[in-house]
């Protein structure tokens, strides 16, 4: 076992941030190179020791906290990372002996995530929840590691894989009829009749998002250009804007909004 885990750690040793690579093989594609954005760990690597699960919490908070603040994740993504979390705490607890994941130990704790996710399973969790549950534990193990220059026990486990099924989709009858019930229902007012439309447009026809629409201000409309800014949209490190398309259906829907709002559009929402 302690050539094993030797064999691993030595797989994942690179320079610190400021000690240059000596290694005359280095080349671009390397996860050491300085240009892949990859996170380098310290040389010497420490087996992952903590005191106990409540050090562990606080050494969370704190990983969660330089996520959202140095990294720029958002928050949707290390909540999800606490429900993962919040997952692994459990199952140890249903356990002998909980702290003993933080023991140090490469075997136990190899076979407590193993445990994890046949606990999983027996919960009656899917695949594709047990692999989410996997990467949002995994980030924040890493984190806590690469913090205090241990290794990470995650590395140990081949992570679940997904099975992802066929993306749901409404046929073209499906929408016509979703659009003439929203079109023909009498709301409360003209502006959430507009408002409406306006909403169920921006999903269908220009493909955004939930949150994209809710994030959506109408100084990102740009009708002369037949463009949509969509700011921190789907992506890693907190997401990336990008550029949406306005089809003529979708035009007239956003023009008949903002006239119903009485705001000219670039004006701030």
């Amino acid at each position: 076992m302690t050539q094993r885990f030797t064999a691993s750690l030595s797989a994942f040793e690179s320079p610190g941030p400021f000690q240059p690579s000596t290694s005359a093989h280095a080349s671009p594609s390397s996860p050491a190179s300085a240009g892949s954005g990859a996170f380098l760990v310290p040389k010497a690597v420490l087996p992952f020791v903590l005191p106990n699960l409540a050090h562990l919490d606080e050494r969370v908070d704190l990983a969660v906290r330089r996520a959202i603040d140095v990294e720029g994740l958002q928050l949707s993504t290390t909540k999800r990372w606490r429900v993962a979390y919040r997952s692994l705490l459990r199952y140890l607890r249903t356990t002998a002996n909980p702290d003993r994941f933080l023991s140090g130990d490469a075997r136990v704790q190899q076979v407590l995530l193993e445990g994890w996710i046949a606990w999983l399973r027996l919960q009656g969790r899917s695949r594709n929840a047990i692999a989410t549950y996997w990467r949002g534990a995994a980030a924040l193990a890493g984190r806590v590691a690469r913090e205090e220059g241990l290794f990470n026990p995650f590395l140990l486990v081949a992570a679940p894989k997904e099975n992802l099924p066929q993306p749901r989709y409404l046929t073209r009858a499906q929408a016509e009829g979703l659009l003439r019930y929203i079109q023909n229902t009498q709301w409360r007012s003209t502006l959430e009749a507009r408002r409406n439309l306006c909403i169920f447009g921006l999903l269908l026809l220009a493909g955004l998002r939930r949150q994209e629409v809710l994030r959506l201000r109408v100084s990102d409309v740009h009708p002369l250009e037949h463009t949509l800014l969509i700011r921190a949209g789907k992506g890693r490190n907190g997401g990336r804007d990008r550029t949406a398309y306005t089809t003529p259906q979708l035009a007239t829907i956003l023009e008949s909004y903002l006239q119903a709002r009485s705001l000219p559009t670039g004006h701030s929402a």
